[in-house]
């Protein structure tokens, strides 16, 4: 078979700081391509140990300069690029005393609270050998001697020997107050002109120091999603707003309890901090629920409630959207079974039903969603325990001792739950991931070609592939999904060469891979190993020199909807049919 002009993924991920890293195989060599990730926010995703992860996971920027102005220094002066670093490259700074005392190099950091938080930063002594880590709220969290890698002090301090004089110090904070983790790096009992060196901080939400992650001044990193197990996927979604505040504090005020018993910080949630609640049923008849105060929406839009829940003592468990404009019973609801992980109820009394879904994650946590229309201006999200016997909305069980875990609220404007946003005192936005390459008309077939792509389609109504001259421009090839056909359109100047619809239907949860072969006198689409539809005649193909990953033309966010890419190619050539049926076989 041809060789690709361009293969993204496929068992063959890679991420460059901001980039993926495509290829080409020219004479049997790889040559890497990149390709451009934008989003500007961070976000989170799935990682290898089925933990969820803030994407970059480390949160100190400019982890290897700390002469930047994003550090602060007191008493100290950094001089860059003044030592071979752990990594063999000439990147780690010197960091010198301008008193007899303690220097310090610091930076505040917004976090959430009662997560636990590892700061850790790689040092080699110079004329200077003790050193020390510090946070908020605690102070000492590692001391360290550098002379000989021993630890005098800290908070479940850990030092790592790396080679050549290099150490990495780390030390824990929990129980963070409400704003800023600061972390400060001291030269302790300096005397002036005593120096070290710095490289490598990081700062990031887990029990221990992990793999270092490099950072400078983007956010903008590719997610590798493992949330289907094995190889990754590249996770892209559009821009969602998580309008619930406190999403993980259900002990705050925000939260009304109703009936229920609520331990907060009870087990280890779905990203590995000990941060979610218990709750747990009292006798009182009526409803057993946790809710949130009235959040403004829009009337007549489509809104998804998600939750991140756990069986406990219980087995049935309701997610609903609540709408002020109604006076009694919810807007949309969803109950489901714990024991079996299925839906058991569901439906819209006072709103309009969208739909729900359920998601399975690590160590027994589900994702449980439900989507639905509201009358008003207003809305209320609520986690509901619900007995065997009373499943439908407003019926409630009266007895006790029913308990469930909980954590990760997430109320957000689409049809759809996306990946999962953290907020606390105030709204938190994701921005929409655009994947894309461009000055690649020499990778792209201009008169004839063939376009593969592996997808799991997690969203109705998302534009996902698209090859074209500009960005946002509709001279293009692309392929798309309306619930519930696949849409193979080429445009020329803003006119239809072809438009194919899928012969069968398809619907999102499912893996499709799907190969669009044409040139100007043949189109022809394989799904699944399957030849779908085909169409001849005489057709202009539009001139190309830019790939587009789940971004288009940017008529509304819900174009940019969530799907997993687990492999992109293009070929300059229109392959065979036999081919296009292998490569799309599953």
């Amino acid at each position: 078979m041809a060789n690709t002009s361009l293969k993204i993924g496929g068992n063959n991920w890679a991420v460059k700081e901001d980039n993926l890293l495509g290829y080409n195989v020219i004479q049997n060599k790889y040559v890497p391509i990149e390709i451009d990730t934008v989003r500007a926010t961070t976000a989170t995703r799935v990682n290898e140990n089925g933990l969820i992860e803030v994407v970059p996971k480390n949160l100190a920027l400019y982890s290897e300069q700390f002469d930047n102005a994003y550090w602060g220094k007191s008493n100290a002066v950094v001089t860059a690029n003044d030592m071979i670093a752990p990594n063999g490259t000439l990147t780690a700074d010197k960091a010198t005393s301008t008193i007899n005392g303690t220097s310090t190099i610091q930076r505040n950091f917004y976090v959430n609270n009662s997560t636990q938080y590892t700061f850790s930063v790689f040092a080699k002594k110079g004329t200077q050998q003790i050193i020390q880590l510090q946070a908020s709220n605690i102070g000492n969290i590692g001391t360290f001697d550098l002379s000989n890698g021993t630890i005098i002090s800290g908070v479940n301090p850990k030092i790592e020997d790396y080679g050549n004089g290099w150490y990495r110090c780390s030390g824990i904070q929990t129980g963070v107050s409400i704003g800023y983790f600061t972390g400060y790096i001291l030269g302790l009992n300096s005397i002036v002109d005593s120096y070290f060196y710095l490289w490598g901080a990081q700062l990031e939400a887990n029990s221990t120091a992990t793999s270092y992650f490099p950072t400078t001044d983007r956010l903008n990193i590719p997610r590798l999603d493992y949330s289907g197990g094995g190889c990754p996927s590249i996770l892209v979604e559009g821009q969602r707003t998580n309008l619930a505040l406190w999403s993980e504090d259900f002990s705050n005020a925000y939260w009304t309890k109703q009936a229920i018993t609520l331990t907060a910080n009870n087990t280890e949630a779905p990203d590995g901090n000990t941060t979610a609640a218990l709750i747990s049923a009292n006798t009182t008849n009526g409803e057993h629920n946790v809710y949130s105060n009235l959040i403004t929406i829009t009337p007549n839009v489509d809104y998804t409630c998600s939750y991140f829940v756990k069986k406990g003592t219980g087995r049935y468990i309701a997610v609903a959207i609540y709408y002020n404009g109604v006076t009694t019973g919810f807007g949309a609801y969803a109950t489901y079974d714990l024991s079996t992980n299925t839906l058991v109820a569901s439906g819209a009394p006072k709103g309009t039903f969208t739909g729900t879904k359920i998601e399975t994650f690590a160590n027994g946590w589900v994702k449980i969603s439900v989507t639905g229309k509201g009358n008003s201006a207003g809305a209320r999200v609520d986690i509901d325990i619900r007995n065997a016997a009373n499943l439908v909305p407003q019926v409630f069980f009266t007895g006790a001792n029913e308990t469930f875990y909980i954590w990760g609220a997430q109320l957000e404007a689409g049809s759809n739950a996306t990946s999962y946003i953290p907020t606390i005192a105030s709204t938190v936005t994701r921005n929409a991931d655009v994947i894309s390459k461009t000055g690649i008309s020499d990778l792209i077939g201009q008169t004839e070609g063939t376009i593969f792509v592996d997808i799991d389609l997690l969203s109705n109504n998302s534009r996902f592939f698209s090859i074209s001259e500009l960005l946002f421009n509709l001279d293009s090839i692309r392929m798309e999904y309306y619930y519930p056909k696949l849409y193979f359109i080429a445009m020329k100047n803003n006119t239809n060469p072809f438009n194919i619809v899928s012969s069968m239907d398809y619907t999102i949860g499912n893996q499709y891979k799907l190969c669009l072969k044409y040139s100007s006198s043949s189109i022809k689409v394989f799904i699944n190993g399957i030849l779908d539809t085909e169409i001849s005649g005489s057709y202009t193909i539009p001139t190309s020199s830019i790939i587009a990953i789940n971004q288009l033309y940017g008529f509304s966010s819900e174009s940019f909807q969530k799907n997993n890419f687990n492999s992109v190619q293009l070929y300059k050539t229109a392959l065979t049919d036999e081919q296009c049926i292998n490569l799309t076989t599953l």
